[in-house]
């Protein structure tokens, strides 16, 4: 894949449940959409809504409108021109159609390395963006056309909303019992089934969404970190600061530094 001029990105940008955004004329760039939440899109008049893990690619002068679908928005995204349009096309990623992914993950951690390095203003920094953007692509690219057998499983798409769900809103209060009901299992088989589909325990992925969120706020705003960690569903700073030292290696006073 040949180079890509990243423009502008954010990572786990949040708005609430009826945020609508609609440009005419698409953004004058490029832009790769990665929902951390489910939305909806307008798609030549039809509306359609798309789950959590859900990838768009729109061309540069195209009509871009989508909302949130009745929970809070969440979405990691960046601005860019690449060199060479062809390129998705030979790896196979559609374009201005949304693709739902085996997992959104990887490809987040990527926009939020991107958008550090954007912040850091380093003398080789459009070059490291070149490269994390294209690494971005091909790894999407990866999880599109990898098989992937939970997909396939009857419990997929509950569990997918639900996760969707913790991912939204980090800051609730989730237990396992909580979401076992949601999904209309045991408790037991309720986790069972979402490490199966998801490789990861449901208490993890809970404690997953709220540090990713800690790691936004610390990012993107001067709060305390009382603050921060009050915003991601945190009693005790101190509980916040000893999960994300373990977690990210580092104080969230350092992450932020």
């Amino acid at each position: 894949m040949e180079s890509i001029r990243v423009i502008r990105t954010g990572s786990r940008y949040t708005h609430s449940s009826d945020f609508h955004l609609t440009r005419e004329h698409g953004s004058g760039d490029w832009l790769a959409l990665l929902l951390l939440s489910s939305a909806e899109f307008n798609r030549q008049g039809s509306w359609q809504k798309v789950p959590q893990h859900t990838l768009m690619i729109y061309r540069q002068g195209t009509r871009q409108e989508y909302k949130a679908a009745g929970v809070r928005f969440c979405n990691d995204w960046f601005h860019f021109f690449p060199r060479r349009p062809a390129d998705f096309e030979e790896l196979g990623l559609p374009v201005e159609e949304p693709v739902l992914l085996s997992d959104s993950q990887p490809l987040s951690r990527l926009v939020q390395q991107m958008a550090s390095e954007q912040l850091a203003g380093r003398e080789r920094g459009e070059e490291i963006l070149d490269h994390y953007a294209r690494l971005f692509f091909l790894t999407a690219a990866d999880l599109i056309h990898r098989r992937d057998p939970a997909r396939s499983h009857p419990y997929y798409p509950i569990l997918s909303e639900i996760r969707a769900e913790i991912r939204s809103s980090p800051a609730s209060q989730w237990t396992v019992p909580q979401l076992a009901a949601m999904a209309g299992v045991s408790v037991d088989y309720f986790q069972h089934l979402y490490r199966a589909c998801f490789g990861v325990s449901p208490a993890a992925d809970v404690i997953a969404a709220r540090l990713d969120y800690g790691c936004y706020l610390l990012r993107t705003t001067d709060l305390p970190v009382w603050r921060v960690a009050e915003l991601c569903g945190y009693h005790s700073d101190v509980h916040f600061m000893r999960q994300f030292r373990r977690t990210m290696g580092m104080t969230p006073t350092q992450y932020r530094g």
